[in-house]
């Protein structure tokens, strides 16, 4: 994954892309009726201004002297913020990066033990690998039913960060691996992704065991080792927590995500429900070879540069599908889609720097959808800030990445191959993308006289054997193994909703922006909107759909656009680890209140 922590991903679009479409369930029949067109007066005054539910700030009651103790006492010193940089310095200062030494991982297990030697003291640490996993159990008190045990929370970041490329080493301003701390930033390599959540989850829990907390929720840390490449280390705890608790055991996973951005005047904390699908297509166009002196009209380079050409030409329109579920509750139907939650935010936002007759405007488009969808559409294309990056939200993202063929100028290539990356929508799945992508290269191997053939999803490599191909030309579409399903649409309703979202905009009420303006705001947080959001790129959770219907992806971290995730000079700012602290700490003392 990208251990994404930016909301949307920003992607090359093409020059002219197609038009939105937008596929919406019926709303009340006051809005569907034909005698209220969307420009009529009637239409404008029957259509409600579009719901943004949003639940009240929310600090802890049961736990409230431990609250208490810590967001206003300990957080506040400045010896801890200090601490709190040298922590995530110190993590940064251990290499992890993938294919980096295991001994790199296990020095960063040492260094978290000796950061947090509370928890290391209290918590029980299972290594699977070079991954860990921490279980904070309920103090025991004699025997009791596991049918009555509050599902554990399940937190998770990883350890291990992209590599750093050679060449780039001029251009850091810092080190990448030398944890700097400078300019009110922590800089290097995993500063952003995901070292600072790893971080704040640990000093939130030591944080909690200092004041004396209690859990009668398990509370559980996964850290992963290899997020950025196979993922193994998380799919190896879940499947031992599938095995250990089953199926829907967990109350809510929280993995790294979208993060807290301003829009419109107001601070969002965009709280990912679900993310893209993924898949890899190898392209092989496979050709008799010979000499160059004697060529074909195309030799295989020439007809794979056709097929990428006929693929880039027809890019997966954007679309928006909304399943109302036969739900007749505009609130509930809101909330099922992360799109459709975002718009209605910022249609109802106030006081708002977007126009208020733009408000307005929106709110009808919204409202009146079921039967003019194509204006929404427009709408939205033409005006990209109401949903940023609209295209690899709401598409099916391809990229040529990698491309190969040729041994020799004076001999015929007899292969050539390119891989493109797919990010599926929420509304495809991995084999429509599959069917599309052959029923574009069918005309060019017709043209060339070549065979397709089309090899299935698989699961392993031994699957992908091509077998034996034809004597002559073919073209080949092989589907690389890993390739994912979106995710399931997690609730932005509900108790465990609710919890998450109160939280954040209780933190963000507590931790005010340096940058802030202090306009929007709903409710008693001024500012601050949670929403749900399509997370465009993939996170360790998808080992974990068995386990929970809540699975939530959200780095609690402030971004201002200039973390360089990934790239030179990654950094974090200072002033957003606190948060992101508090916001751990409040959260887990919350869900130690729920009742499930």
């Amino acid at each position: 994954m990208l251990g994404l922590l930016l909301l949307i991903a920003f992607l090359t679009t093409p020059a002219s892309p197609p038009s939105l479409a937008v596929l919406v369930p019926s709303l009340p029949q006051s809005l569907n009726s034909p005698s209220l067109p969307l420009n009529s007066t009637a239409a404008a005054a029957s259509a409600q201004p579009p719901e943004c539910p949003q639940p009240p700030p929310r600090r802890p009651v049961r736990h409230a002297d431990i609250s208490h103790a810590n967001l206003d006492g300990r957080f506040r010193h400045p010896a801890y913020v200090s601490n709190l940089t040298a922590a995530l310095s110190a993590a940064i200062r251990m290499p992890t990066y993938t294919g980096a030494p295991d001994e790199n991982f296990f020095e960063l297990h040492s260094v978290l033990a000796e950061l947090f030697p509370l928890l290391n003291r209290h918590a029980t640490i299972t290594p699977f690998g070079k991954s860990l996993l921490f279980t904070l159990a309920p103090l025991s008190n004699g025997p009791s039913s596991s049918s009555k045990d509050p599902k554990p929370l399940l937190l998770m970041a990883h350890l291990d960060t992209v590599p750093v490329e050679q060449a780039s080493l001029d251009r850091w301003t810092h080190p990448p691996f030398a944890g700097a701390v400078a300019d009110g930033f922590v800089w290097g390599r995993g500063a952003a992704d995901t070292k600072s959540t790893v971080i704040a989850i640990l000093a939130a829990l030591d944080a909690l065991l200092a004041a004396g907390f209690h859990p009668t929720r398990p509370v559980l840390v996964a850290l992963g080792h290899d997020e950025e490449s196979e993922s193994t280390g998380a799919g190896a705890i879940a499947r031992a927590l599938l095995t250990e608790r089953g199926a829907d055991s967990l109350l809510l996973v929280l993995d790294e995500g979208s993060t807290i951005v301003h829009m419109f005047g107001a601070e969002y904390a965009v709280v990912s429900t679900t993310e893209k699908g993924y898949l890899d297509i190898d392209v092989q166009v496979v050709a008799p070879g010979g000499h160059s002196s004697a060529p074909p009209p195309h030799t295989s380079i020439g007809i794979l540069a056709q097929a990428i050409v006929a693929l880039e030409d027809n890019p997966f329109p954007p679309t928006l599908v909304l399943d109302d579920n036969d739900s007749d509750d505009p609130v509930a139907l809101v909330a099922q889609h992360p799109v459709l939650f975002h718009l209605a935010c910022v249609a109802s936002q106030q006081p708002s720097t977007l126009p208020a007759s733009e408000q307005r405007h929106l709110a009808r488009l919204i409202a009146a959808a079921a039967t003019h969808p194509a204006k929404l559409a427009t709408h939205v294309d033409a005006n990209p800030y109401l949903l940023p990056d609209a295209e690899p939200v709401l598409a099916t993202t391809q990229a040529v990445d990698l491309v190969s063929g040729g041994s020799a100028p004076n001999s015929l290539p007899e292969s050539a191959a390119a891989t493109v990356n797919y990010r599926v929508a929420t509304h495809m799945r991995a084999n429509d993308v599959l069917t599309a992508v052959a029923d574009t290269l069918r005309p060019v191997a017709a043209r060339n006289r070549a065979d397709l053939v089309v090899l299935p999803i698989a699961v392993d490599d031994a699957a992908k054997s091509l077998g034996t191909l034809p004597p002559r030309t073919a073209v080949v579409v092989s589907p690389r193994p890993g390739a994912l399903d979106p995710a399931p649409v997690s609730p932005a309703h509900g108790p465990v909703w609710d919890a998450v979202a109160g939280t954040a905009r209780h933190v963000l009420s507590e931790f005010t922006d340096p940058d802030a303006d202090g306009s929007g705001g709903v409710g008693g947080a001024p500012g601050s909107y949670v929403v749900p959001a399509v997370l465009v790129g993939n996170t360790d959770t998808h080992h974990h759909w068995a386990l929970t219907q809540h699975i939530h992806r959200f780095t609690p971290l402030r971004t201002h656009g200039d973390e360089h995730l990934h790239a030179v000079d990654e950094r974090v700012r200072v002033d957003s680890l606190l948060p992101a602290v508090a916001f751990y700490h409040e959260l887990i003392l919350t869900l130690d209140e729920l009742d499930d």
